[in-house]
């Protein structure tokens, strides 16, 4: 059988797995290992991509009797996440847990995912990092202001289709209930909550414009079918309604988000029937995540 060419991904899995087996390992010992499984590979060459490997995996070496020692540094147990688009190519790269996902395809079509792995983490960032840069000089440039892997994935699978219903998690809206006081004068009083908004597909442009301009109307609110799923009240009155029932969205005159985070999460269904769900912890801030929100409204599921 004729030897298999040598290649620099060939050569750190062999020194990975001596490295790990005996705490440390040479370019001799690696070339032997090499040529045992079948590998082309002289002394220089093993020596070259070692010493690669050292400055792009961090391995670390001490001089021995004048040759080299090479052994592993701790493991990372970082993640790596990032899309990356020309015109209409895509190119992502996704690790995790020793894992390298590369996806190739089409924006707003079909990606195709590969997936390699590795005895160590930071031996599959190393190689992710290596592909970026191969794509970054082919022109390709980031897009951050896109879903994460996982969500990506869901998105996929309903391809092309539209939300036909929306229901969104919201905490820390203010909501004014006005009443009667004894004296027959007009009283308010506000209340911090948050629950699950749900919309059909009639209001999403109402709904997406409601969401960008931060202030959330009474019609669309009485619209929504509000569910609370928690309170906090802001003065000693209670609510005319238990947490956990709909509230009487008619006794309520203003609905307004307040400082800080007020969606966390929504849910979509298709006119398929999925439901794809996406939420706030894996977005970089509130802001990021609205604006998903509305070019899923606006655009359909897949808009990256």
């Amino acid at each position: 059988m004729n030897p298999q060419p040598l290649t620099i991904d060939a050569v750190r899995s062999i020194a990975e797995e001596l490295m790990t087996k005996h705490g440390s390992t040479t370019t001799l010992d690696v070339k032997n290992l090499l040529r045992n499984r079948n590998y082309f590979a002289t002394q220089q060459d093993v020596s070259a991509h070692m010493d690669t490997l050292t400055r792009t995996d961090f391995w670390k070496y001490s001089q021995k009797s004048g040759y080299r020692v090479y052994s592993l540094p701790p493991d990372t147990n970082n993640m790596m996440d990032e899309y990356y688009y020309n015109g209409s190519e895509v190119m992502e790269v996704y690790v995790r847990d020793k894992e390298f996902h590369l996806g190739i395809g089409v924006r707003y079509g079909q990606v195709s995912y590969t997936t390699k792995y590795f005895q160590r983490n930071s031996s599959a960032i190393s190689e992710a990092k290596k592909v970026v840069a191969e794509y970054k000089q082919k022109g390709f440039v980031i897009n951050n202001n896109v879903p994460n892997y996982q969500m990506r994935l869901q998105y996929r699978s309903a391809l092309n289709e539209k939300p036909e219903k929306v229901k969104l998690g919201v905490y820390n809206f203010l909501l004014t209930y006005q009443y009667e006081a004894e004296n027959n004068q007009i009283s308010e009083n506000d209340y911090s909550v948050g629950g699950y908004f749900s919309w059909e597909k009639d209001d999403f442009k109402l709904l997406s414009d409601n969401i960008k301009n931060k202030y959330w109307d009474l019609g669309l609110f009485q619209k929504g079918n509000f569910v609370p799923n928690g309170k906090k009240l802001m003065s000693k009155n209670i609510l005319p309604k238990t947490p956990n029932t709909i509230i009487d969205q008619n006794q309520f005159v203003k609905i307004k988000p307040q400082t800080g985070q007020t969606i966390y999460e929504a849910t979509f269904v298709t006119n398929s029937g999925k439901n794809i769900t996406i939420n706030q912890y894996n977005e970089i801030n509130q802001d990021v995540f609205a604006e998903k929100i509305q070019n899923i409204l606006e655009n359909g599921l897949v808009f990256f």
